[in-house]
C-alpha cells in the first residue's frame, strides 16, 4: 500500500468519527511513527509503506477515534514554536493563548524604552506563571525574553512535574512552585501572566476537551471563581506587581476588568481572549 492509499483510508475513517481534522491527525500520526516530517510525507506519497509501520499507526488512529486529543496520543505539542512534552495531566496549550506572550513582549520592550525602575544594573524584570500547567507560558516567554526572572506556579503536583521535564529540556533553572495561586510564594514580582480556569463549571465542552483534566478547565461562578481569587491575593501583596495578564472569554472581560479596577488596576492592551493591566494606583 502507498504512503497516498493508506493517508486516505485512514483519513476517511477518522472523519467517519467526528474528526474535522482526519487528514491532518492522520498526517500528524504517520510522521511520528515513521520518523519523517510532513513535507516529506507529502513528496512521497507513491511511496510503499511498511506494514509494520501500519500496524503501529492503527493503533494510535483507534486512540483518535475515541477524540483523545492527539497532542496527549504523541505526548508532544507546539506553541510559540517550542515543542513541549503534555500527558493527561495537564490542559493542552492552545494557539490563542499565545497573544499573551506577544503582548508580554510589547509591554516589556515599551518599559524598556522607558528606562524605569524595572531596568536598571541591579534589577531583573520579575515574572511569574501562574497555573502554569505544563509550562508553556513562562517558558516561552523566557525564550523570548531571556533577560528576566520568571518562576512558574501550580497547584497540581502532577502539572509540576510535567512543567519540570519541559524546563529541563528547554530552561534548566526556573523555579517551580506549589501554590494555590500565589498563597504560598514570597516573591514580589513585577508581571503577574496567568491562564487560570475559566470555562464555567455549569457548561458543556466538546468531546477532545472532556479527556483534559477538569480542574484545569473550569471554574465557578460564571468560570470567574479563580479570578476571583487571585485578584484578592494582589490586593493584599505589599509589593503590587506593575502589570498583570490574563486570558478568559471576552464576554468575561468587563466583569474581570471590574475586578482589576477595584483594586487599582486599569485595562492597558484588550487583544481577542487576552487582557493586560496596568498598575495605577491604590484605589
Amino acid at each position: 500500500m502507498t504512503l497516498n492509499e493508506y493517508l486516505q483510508i485512514a483519513s476517511n475513517d477518522l472523519k467517519k468519527h467526528g474528526i474535522s481534522s482526519s487528514r491532518l491527525d492522520t498526517l500528524i500520526l504517520i510522521e511520528n511513527v515513521i520518523g519523517k516530517d510532513r513535507s516529506w510525507i507529502l513528496a512521497n506519497l507513491n511511496d510503499e509503506i511498511d506494514s509494520k509501520n501500519i500496524k503501529k499507526i492503527n493503533k494510535l488512529l483507534k486512540l483518535r477515534q475515541s477524540h483523545i486529543p492527539i497532542a496527549y496520543i504523541i505526548n508532544k505539542v507546539e506553541f510559540y514554536n517550542h515543542i513541549f512534552f503534555v500527558n493527561h495531566d495537564v490542559l493542552v496549550p492552545r494557539p490563542e493563548t499565545e497573544t499573551m506572550i506577544d503582548i508580554f513582549k510589547g509591554i516589556y520592550h515599551e518599559e524598556e524604552k522607558k528606562l524605569n525602575k524595572l531596568f536598571t544594573d541591579t534589577h531583573k524584570l520579575s515574572v511569574v506563571d501562574i497555573g502554569t500547567g505544563c509550562g508553556a507560558i513562562g517558558i516561552s516567554t523566557y525564550l523570548e525574553v531571556p533577560n528576566i526572572n520568571i518562576d512558574l506556579i501550580d497547584n497540581d503536583p502532577k502539572a509540576l512535574k510535567v512543567a519540570k521535564i519541559n524546563v529541563d529540556k528547554l530552561t534548566p533553572g526556573l523555579n517551580l512552585y506549589l501554590s494555590n495561586l500565589l498563597e504560598n510564594v514570597n516573591n514580589n514580582y513585577d508581571v503577574i501572566l496567568a491562564n487560570l480556569p475559566y470555562v464555567s463549571d455549569t457548561l458543556d465542552i466538546n468531546v477532545d476537551a472532556k479527556h483534559e483534566p477538569k480542574q484545569a478547565i473550569f471554574a465557578s461562578d460564571n468560570g470567574l471563581s479563580l479570578y476571583q481569587k487571585l485578584f484578592k491575593q494582589i490586593n493584599k501583596l505589599d509589593y503590587q506587581p506593575l502589570y498583570i495578564l490574563i486570558e478568559a472569554f471576552p464576554s468575561q472581560h468587563t466583569e474581570i476588568t471590574n475586578l482589576a479596577m477595584n483594586i487599582g488596576y486599569k485595562p492597558q492592551f484588550i487583544k481577542d481572549f487576552i487582557i493586560a493591566f496596568k498598575y495605577i494606583s491604590n484605589k
